[in-house]
């Protein structure tokens, strides 16, 4: 099942990112934090955001209105930067608070 892909791929490659860089705040320099991203790949994170908004949607819809859950997954069109004309779901977010901190660790550490 899609849910068992992506568990794996998370706990593979992001949680320690999450736990040790973000959380938790167990990684003291800027070289132990690119060793736990040197496996990392936006593409892969924007599937996994679209899948993760796929799923969020089809639960609220079985939980609110009663329909049986289907993912219905959506490429998203994600902008950097917030915009007032689109409808955002929360994976694109979560892209957008990614993309910036990824944005400001390649203005520090550039290569």
């Amino acid at each position: 099942m899609e849910v068992t892909y992506w568990r794996r791929v998370y706990e593979d490659r992001y949680r320690d990112i999450r736990n040790k860089v973000y959380v938790h705040k167990e990684v003291a320099t800027v070289e132990e934090a690119n060793d736990l991203m040197a496996t990392t790949n936006i593409e892969e994170m924007k599937a996994l955001f679209s899948f993760l908004s796929g799923l969020e949607g089809a639960l609220w819809e079985a939980f609110n209105n009663g329909i049986q859950p289907s993912l219905n997954e959506r490429e998203f069109i994600l902008w950097p930067e917030e915009t007032t004309n689109v409808t955002t779901r929360p994976g694109e977010k979560v892209y957008r608070q990614g993309y910036a901190v990824l944005k400001s660790l390649k203005a520090v550490n550039p290569k």
